[in-house]
This record gives C-alpha cells, sequence and structure tokens, in this order.
C-alpha cells in the first residue's frame, strides 16, 4: 500500500510539472457494435440483443504524458430468467473501458494510474476484461523483434455492492496484486509469446462472495452480509502464444494458460484453458478447451460465458476480418465439473460485429 500512494505521488507531481508544457498531440477514435447472445441452460435461459458506441481518446501532453480513455453505451434488450444471479440480463449502462494517466519518464519505464483493463492477461479463467483501479508499472526492453519486460499492478477490485453493516465498513479496502515476467519474440515464420505471473486477491467484500457462491466458488455464510469464501486467492498463471506463417495466407495458432491457487486444497485449485485454430485470407477458424476447478480464483470476475467455475466445456467458432469490420461467431458448452446444487449445464451461442472508426 505504501508503494501505491508512492507511486501516485510521483505521478500527480510530475504531472503538475509537466501540465504546463505545449500540448503535443490529441487523437481520437471510434468503435460501434452490434451484438447478440443466447444462452440455455436448466438455472438460466436470456436471448439478449444490443448496439454500442465507443470513444477512444489520447492526448499528448508532454514528451513523457498522456492520458488515455476508451468509454461508450450499451444500449441492450431482449427476455432472461434466472434461478440465482441476473449475470445475463439486458442493461442500459455507460462504461468505463478503461481511463489512465501515463507517465513515461524513461522509454523502457512505463507508469500508468487510473481504470485499468485487466484484458492484458488474456487468460478468461482468471479474469475477464473488467477494470480495477490503482497503478501499473512496466519496465520493458525491446531488442528488434523482441522484447522482456516485468510488469507490477497494485489495483483495487470492483466489489460491485457493498453490504452494509452498523458502524462500519465492509472488511476494508478490497485488493488486487499482480506481477508478471514476459518475453515477446517476433518473427517473420513464428511469433511466440510467454508470461509468468503472480496474483493476489485480498479483502474481498461479503457481496463478491455472495454471488461467487452460485457460479463456482466454495462460500460459507448465508445471504449477502455474512458470505466469506472458504478459502484465499494466491497464486500463479502461466500462459503462452504462439503462431506459425505457413504461407503469405495462410497461418496456425495455439494459445493457452493455466493458473493454480495455492490456498486451495487439490481438485479444488487449478484451471486450464486452450485455443487452437488457423487463419486462411482474412476468417479465422478455432476451438476451444477448458476445465477450471472451483475456487482456482475469484468467480465474480473471470469469463462468464464459460460458467465461471467448477465447469468443464469446450467451444468453437469463426471470426472475419473485412475493410467493413469484423464479425465473430462462438458457441460454448459448459457443464459443470463436480455436481452442485447451483450449476447445470449451459449452451451460449455468441455473434458480435464491430467497426473501428478513425475520428481525428
Amino acid at each position: 500500500m505504501k508503494f501505491l500512494i508512492l507511486t501516485i505521488s510521483v505521478c500527480l507531481l510530475s504531472f503538475s510539472v509537466i501540465a504546463k508544457e505545449k500540448t503535443k498531440e490529441w487523437s481520437l477514435n471510434g468503435r460501434q457494435s452490434f451484438y447478440g447472445y443466447s444462452v440455455e441452460g436448466e438455472r438460466a435461459r436470456a436471448q439478449v440483443m444490443g448496439v454500442g458506441l465507443d470513444l477512444l481518446g489520447r492526448r499528448q501532453i508532454s514528451p513523457s504524458f498522456s492520458f488515455q480513455f476508451d468509454a461508450g453505451v450499451r444500449l441492450e434488450n431482449g427476455s432472461h430468467k434466472s434461478l440465482d444471479i441476473a449475470e445475463f440480463s439486458p442493461n442500459q449502462q455507460v462504461l468505463l473501458h478503461e481511463g489512465t494517466l501515463h507517465f513515461t519518464p524513461i522509454n523502457w519505464l512505463k507508469i500508468k494510474a487510473g481504470g485499468i483493463n485487466q484484458r492484458h492477461f488474456a487468460s478468461p479463467l482468471l479474469i475477464d476484461s473488467v477494470v480495477f483501479v490503482g497503478v501499473s508499472e512496466e519496465v520493458r526492453f525491446e531488442f528488434g523483434d523482441y522484447a522482456v519486460y516485468i510488469n507490477a499492478q497494485q489495483l483495487i477490485p470492483n466489489n460491485r455492492n457493498l453490504s452494509t453493516r452498523l458502524d462500519s465498513v465492509d472488511e476494508g479496502t478490497p485488493r488486487f496484486l499482480s506481477e508478471t515476467l514476459g518475453l515477446d519474440l517476433g518473427g517473420d515464420l513464428v511469433s511466440l509469446k510467454l508470461a509468468a505471473s503472480l496474483f493476489s486477491f485480498q479483502k474481498l467484500s461479503s457481496s463478491v462472495a455472495h454471488q461467487s457462491r452460485f457460479i463456482g466458488n466454495s462460500v460459507r455464510g448465508l445471504g449477502p452480509d455474512s458470505a466469506q469464501f472458504d478459502y484465499g486467492f494466491i497464486g500463479r498463471n502461466l500462459r503462452a502464444e504462439l503462431v506459425a506463417y505457413l504461407t503469405e495466407n495462410f497461418s496456425l495458432h495455439l494459445e493457452g494458460h493455466t493458473l493454480f491457487n495455492r490456498k486451495a486444497p487439490d481438485d479444488r485449485n487449478q484451471a486450464h484453458w486452450v485455443k487452437g485454430g488457423f487463419t486462411f485470407n482474412q476468417w479465422a477458424f478455432f476451438g476451444e478447451w477448458f476445465r477450471a476447478e472451483s475456487d482456482a480464483t475469484v468467480a465474480f470476475y473471470n469469463q462468464k460465458f464459460l460458467g465461471h467455475l467448477n465447469r468443464k466445456g469446450f467451444a468453437f467458432g469463426s471470426h472475419l476480418v473485412r475493410d467493413w469490420g469484423e464479425i465473430e461467431l462462438r458457441a460454448i458448452r459448459a457443464e459443470a465439473l463436480t455436481p452442485f446444487i447451483f450449476q447445470s449445464r449451459s449452451d451460449a451461442l455468441i455473434l458480435s460485429y464491430q467497426k473501428a472508426m478513425d475520428l481525428f
């Protein structure tokens, strides 16, 4: 926590010094999207369609300081029924995908502060594309097409709804800490990315625990005011991505990640996800396999379409990139890994379209 406060102070001090310098650049881009999904299961059913419009902006305040944001609106309509939690219900909302201040005092050091999206993990069973508030530091050295980096994060997770208690604040401030060592090896024939991360969730609210009990985690206590996780969450995540460019128009792709929570017992502490496929011209075809034990991570934060935790299953789909935009179709089947009263087999079908727009 002291390091987090010190880093924020450095960023603010740097901003006060360099904000007087002349603005170098303003850029603004847009992204329009249309999507729909269907979920069928014994405990939840949903048919939802939505449209989205996002703005992606960047302001270069000085050579070493910039501000970036990615925000937009989602308008959804459809039907939804659930016996447990309403995670697939249609919403109308304004979303902040990311909003960060970037400070680069030297070319190999970057510090970010603000709302940081966790999609950079590219590990859907660990954590989805959620935004946590805090600070990130990265040291990165590049050698042509190769790069090695170390990244650290000190963040406050979104607890959504804190339970209320008389004369107290529920369990203090939640934390998510991570440290990552990564290696990027680019090339004309083969590219390889490797990343090894340590992660820790601390002081999560009883509301998060209560909602996580319905989607796989082991939780004790009744109701959102008294629920507690049976186990802590301190572990490691290993990720790899390999692309082989066989011809100018054909390539093979393989990626995956595996995670281990050392605070949970055997048969409850691991999760694995593998995705493989090929790309021909602008078409990509892929398949996925996953297996996630009940307490490998916090179910509240990982991907809902894979069924969160205590799940096993597979998925397949296709992705097309053209001048008029990108379209993807994905079908997923998830089954309970071990019998659990709140979980049953679930099938999901997702269709999405998006197109980037240059504004100025």
